[in-house]
């Protein structure tokens, strides 16, 4: 008897899929493990809300919030960022400019045709918001949460389980020796030294720490 609700939902989730036009692997390993099914599909983005997470139509024009799996990219807003989580990086208003960063760069890779999602079956299909946990890959064929982590705009999440998590760290220890993006200890290059929000954000010149109040433009 419990075995039944799990199949109920189950069958629930790949009716959907199915009816929105997702490719759905229902491949079983023989293990007797709870099976939970990768779906693919070819999606179209509405509206990118953040670095890490966006909204997708289906080709049959259902809509859905999908997370990137596997990252985390710094919120835009001090107060939504915890400074513990970034390993090295203790400035709050720091890390907005650089969720602010990170979103525009995958709004500028999103711009254009339409994208691929897939989950991972160690991951599951949904977090505990109801968004689908998925990768993106590009029409080039690149991963976008990989180059996120690549380019020092995200972090590895590392309570999630996913196939893809040893690559992800390498590429996030890569990040991190090179000082790229949050890694740098400075603001976006094309940020102005200043205040953001309530935060002072602090500069790395020459790798000394500097306030704004100690810098001036043309200096």
């Amino acid at each position: 008897m419990p075995r039944i609700f799990p199949a109920i939902a189950l069958t629930c989730l790949l009716a959907f899929c199915l009816a929105a036009g997702c490719t759905v692997q229902v491949d079983d390993d023989g293990s007797g493990a709870p099976f939970t099914p990768v779906i693919s599909s070819s999606v179209r983005v509405v509206r990118i809300v953040d670095g890490d997470t966006i909204r997708v139509a289906f080709p049959d024009g259902s809509q859905e919030t999908v997370r990137i799996l596997g990252i985390d990219t710094p919120e835009k807003t001090v107060d939504g960022n915890d400074p513990g989580k970034f390993d090295g990086v203790c400035d709050a208003g720091l890390l907005a400019l650089w969720g602010e960063e990170a979103a525009q760069y995958t709004t500028g890779r999103l711009d254009g045709p339409d994208i691929t999602i897939t989950t991972d079956r160690a991951a599951g299909t949904r977090d505990r918001y109801g968004r689908i946990l998925a990768y993106i890959t590009l029409p080039d064929g690149s991963d976008l949460g990989e180059e996120l982590v690549e380019q020092g705009l995200a972090r590895v999440y590392t309570p999630e389980s996913f196939a893809r998590k040893d690559r992800y760290l390498l590429v996030q220890q890569q990040a991190m020796r090179a000082g790229r993006g949050i890694w740098s200890g400075h603001a976006p290059a094309a940020e102005l030294p200043g205040t953001f929000g309530t935060e002072t954000v602090t500069m790395m010149i020459r790798g000394t720490a500097v306030s704004p109040a100690m810098t001036s433009i043309g200096t």
